[in-house]
C-alpha cells in the first residue's frame, strides 16, 4: 500500500514514477530458489498468471507521460485515462484493483486525486517451493521497505498472511514475561502456604490445652452476630431483591453490549498492521473488496457444455447488485 507522505494525490508524475520504480524493484530483486529450474528466480519469472496485476499502474503513468509530452487531438482520442476503466491505443485496463481513495472531476470520469495505490504481488505456488521459502520471501519484502527503503516521499506498507502471522506471534511472545511472573507467584504461594500450614499443625498440640484467646472469642461473637443477621427473613428478602435487580440488569445489558473483536486487539500497540488495517478499512473495503470463489469439482473442462456452465456461474456473480462487473473478474480454469 503506497501513500504520499504529504497526504496529497498519488497520481502526480513524480509519485507515479517512484511507484513504477517500486514495481520494477520488487519484481526483479527479491528472489526465491526453484529446485526444478536449479536457480533463483525473480517475481517476473515465477509470477505466472499474475504478472499483469500491477500493469494498470504502469500504463496509467505511461499514458500521462505521453499526453504531457504531446497533447494532440489524435492522442487524446486514443488515450483515455478515465476511471474505473482506462484505454490506451484500443487496449482497456481497470484501475479498480490498484487505485483507492478516488476523487473525480466534475465529469465523473477523470481522476482528480488518488489517496492510495495498492500493488499486488501474487503468484502460483511452484512444486519445489516450501512454505518457509514463501514466508521468507514475503518477510524479505517487508524488511526492505521498513529498514532500507527511503520513505521520505512515499510511505510503503506491506501486508500478507505471513506478515500477519509474524505480528501475532510477536504479540504472543510479549506475554511470556507475564506468564513467567505468574508461574513464580504460583510456586511461591504454594510453597509458603504449605510450609506455614505444616508449622501450624506441628505446634497445634502445644496450644490445644490453652484457654481460648481474646481474638478467637471476638471472631466467634462476630460470626454469631452475622449468622443471626443473615438468617433474618427481612435481610434475606433484601438480598433476594438486590440479586433479582442484578440479574435483571445483566439481562438488559446483553441487548446493548457491543462486541469489539477488532484485529487491533491481536497486535502490539506499535504494530504497523494497526495502521495498515485502518487504511484498508478506510480506502479499500468500501470501494473494492475482491471475493475468491473456488469450484472444487468443476467437472470435465474439455467439455464445452461444462465450461459454459462455469461461465454462466461467473456471469451470475458479476450480476449481483453490489458487483462491479466483468471488468473486475479474474477467471482461471485449471
Amino acid at each position: 500500500m503506497l501513500r504520499a507522505r504529504d497526504n496529497q494525490s498519488m497520481i502526480r508524475p513524480e509519485y507515479l514514477n517512484e511507484t513504477v520504480q517500486i514495481i520494477n524493484f520488487v519484481s526483479s530483486h527479491f528472489l526465491i530458489y526453484d529446485a526444478d529450474a536449479r536457480r533463483n528466480q525473480s517475481f517476473d519469472e515465477f509470477c505466472g498468471g499474475f504478472c499483469q496485476a500491477n500493469e494498470p499502474v504502469r500504463q496509467f503513468y505511461n499514458g500521462m507521460r505521453v499526453l504531457a509530452a504531446n497533447a494532440s487531438f489524435e492522442l487524446e482520442n486514443r488515450i483515455d485515462l478515465a476511471y474505473p476503466t482506462s484505454e490506451m491505443f484500443s487496449r482497456s485496463f481497470s484501475l479498480l484493483p490498484n487505485f483507492f481513495g478516488i476523487e473525480l472531476e466534475d465529469d465523473g470520469r477523470t481522476l482528480k486525486s488518488v489517496a492510495m495505490i495498492a500493488l499486488i504481488f501474487r503468484a502460483e505456488k511452484h512444486r519445489s517451493w516450501t512454505r518457509n521459502m514463501v514466508k521468507q520471501w514475503e518477510l524479505g519484502v517487508q524488511t526492505y521497505f521498513e529498514k532500507s527503503f527511503n520513505q521520505g516521499k512515499i510511505e510503503v506498507n506491506t501486508l500478507s498472511p505471513t506478515i500477519v502471522e509474524y505480528d501475532i506471534m510477536m504479540a504472543g511472545k510479549s506475554l511470556q514475561p507475564f506468564l513467567l511472573v505468574g508461574f513464580v507467584i504460583m510456586c511461591t504461594f504454594c510453597t509458603v502456604t504449605t510450609m506455614l500450614s505444616s508449622v501450624i499443625m506441628y505446634h497445634h498440640k502445644a496450644s490445644i490445652n490453652k484457654q481460648p484467646s481474646r481474638i478467637k472469642t471476638m471472631a466467634q461473637n462476630l460470626l454469631r452476630w452475622y449468622t443471626g443477621v443473615v438468617s433474618d427473613w427481612k435481610v434475606a428478602l433484601i438480598v433476594m431483591l438486590v440479586w433479582t435487580m442484578y440479574v435483571g440488569g445483566a439481562i438488559v445489558g446483553l441487548f446493548y453490549v457491543k462486541i469489539d473483536l477488532s484485529p487491533q486487539k491481536m497486535f502490539l500497540p506499535d504494530s504497523k498492521l494497526i495502521q495498515i488495517d485502518s487504511l484498508r478499512n478506510k480506502y479499500m473495503v468500501p470501494f473494492y473488496t475482491p471475493a475468491t470463489v473456488v469450484v472444487n469439482n468443476p467437472g470435465n473442462l474439455s467439455d464445452p457444455e461444462n465450461v459454459q456452465q462455469l461461465l454462466s456461474l461467473k456471469h451470475a456473480f458479476e450480476s449481483l447488485p453490489d458487483a462491479i462487473g466483468p471488468e473486475s473478474t479474474k477467471f482461471f480454469l485449471e
